[in-house]
């Protein structure tokens, strides 16, 4: 039980490791707002990687296919979605201010439900999860393993997420807020460029 709890745990720890979209979101949240809030994005995108481990482990073959045979279709509505908060983080950056800062404290379930669900959608999880299902799902793991390979995989991401954002959150009051909106602007063109780069492999 303990090796497919940490094989989950690995699993979980390698799609969150990786500097991606979702990890400069986190970043630019954690410097914006906290690490409260960093440690909102982290969780939603956690919640969805333990999701999918179930998925994968429960050998749910026909979900899988679904996911591989409309991968192109997910793969430009994401990147669409990537280019439009890339360029929405770059035009908002610029009307940032502490009055705005304080609205946006009492959006900490907003923040987990949207990173969620961006995450599930992001061609990057799903490429991630197309070889995680190739390789788990033919384990024949019985419930109580399918639950803890996501239990593992939840995990893990999560404690990665509460690293980084303990780790940027001790930078945080050391870095202006000119600095930080000129932080948010990079961070949202690395986004947009992840979603270009999207649209340029299904081209």
């Amino acid at each position: 039980m303990l090796s497919i709890l940490l094989k989950g745990f690995i699993i979980g720890l390698s799609i969150a490791m990786p500097i991606g979209p979702i990890a400069m979101f986190l970043i630019r949240n954690t410097l914006e707002r906290g690490f409260k809030f960093g440690f909102a994005v982290g969780l939603g995108a956690a919640l969805i990687e333990g999701i999918y481990s179930f998925i994968a482990a429960s050998g749910f073959v026909i979900i899988a296919k679904f996911l591989d045979s409309y991968l192109v279709q997910i793969k430009v509505v994401s990147a669409l979605l990537l280019i439009l908060l890339g360029f929405f983080e770059i035009y908002s950056s610029k009307k940032s201010s502490n009055k705005e800062i304080a609205i946006k404290e009492s959006g900490f379930l907003k923040t987990v439900i949207f990173v969620a669900l961006f995450t599930a959608a992001n061609p990057l999880t799903i490429v991630f999860f197309t070889g995680v299902f190739a390789t788990i799902s033919s384990s024949n793991f019985n419930f109580i393993g399918a639950i803890l390979i996501s239990l593992g995989a939840f995990f893990g991401s999560l404690v990665w997420t509460i690293f980084l954002s303990k780790l940027v959150a001790k930078m945080r009051h050391k870095i202006s807020t000119k600095w930080i909106r000129i932080i948010r602007i990079i961070s949202g063109f690395v986004i947009a460029l992840f979603g270009f780069y999207g649209i340029y492999q299904i081209i």
